[in-house]
């Protein structure tokens, strides 16, 4: 025969009466708690109370002037205060999620955007969301809309170009586009040159296939 000792389950008390003995035992009186808590202080008295019926030992010490820890009580109160704080980080965590500030976020980029924008976009939710996971990869150009429109990612950060009508997109940075020739081309003196003057130059670049939204 089983012993009813090895089946019952443990009194577990709520978060609010964790709470409530927390506050007293930081404060060092039921008034202060009720103060702390907005709340009356018949009714943390009540609380306490009934956490020490449920756990079946007497936490506090009450006399008029102050309210003590009992042994039993320094040990419970080290404990709520680890349930409390995850309570709370919880709590966080699942509103910041709702927000979607937290979670991991698919972020995929090409390699025009890899030198400058990327890591000031990295550093940038690091610091603003830092519950926020941000899993990075690089791709083509060319990758871009099917990985949006499959699932592979959630975010991408490539050139502007000409993508389908359904998916939304922002500008979110502006660089500069540089052109590179050799010291005696014809263009070499100039500080800028416009599209136009390119016309009749042979250029180096991705293919339009690998980097549309580079070589449009």
């Amino acid at each position: 025969m089983l012993d009813r000792s090895y089946t019952r389950g443990v009194a577990t008390p709520d978060l609010r009466q964790m709470r409530y003995f927390t506050a007293v035992a930081e404060r060092g009186s039921f008034t202060g708690a009720a103060r702390e808590l907005h709340v009356a202080q018949q009714a943390v008295s009540q609380q306490v109370k009934a956490l020490e019926q449920l756990l079946g030992v007497t936490l506090l010490e009450r006399s008029s002037r102050r309210v003590k820890l009992t042994p039993e009580g320094v040990v419970f109160l080290a404990d709520c205060r680890r349930v409390l704080a995850g309570a709370d980080r919880a709590a966080r965590r699942v509103q910041a999620a709702a927000r979607g500030e937290a979670g991991t976020l698919r972020l995929v980029y090409t390699l025009v955007s890899a030198f400058e924008t990327m890591p000031l976009l990295l550093d940038r939710l690091d610091r603003a969301y830092p519950l926020l996971k941000v899993d990075a990869r690089e791709v083509f150009g060319c990758d871009v809309t099917d990985l949006l429109r499959d699932g592979g990612c959630d975010l991408a950060l490539a050139p502007l170009t000409s993508y389908p009508e359904d998916m939304r997109q922002r500008t979110v940075r502006r660089e500069v586009v540089r052109v590179g020739v050799g010291e005696h081309h014809r263009l070499a003196p100039n500080e800028q040159i416009d599209l136009s003057g390119l016309r009749d130059e042979t250029l180096e670049l991705w293919p339009h296939e690998m980097a549309p939204g580079y070589y449009d």
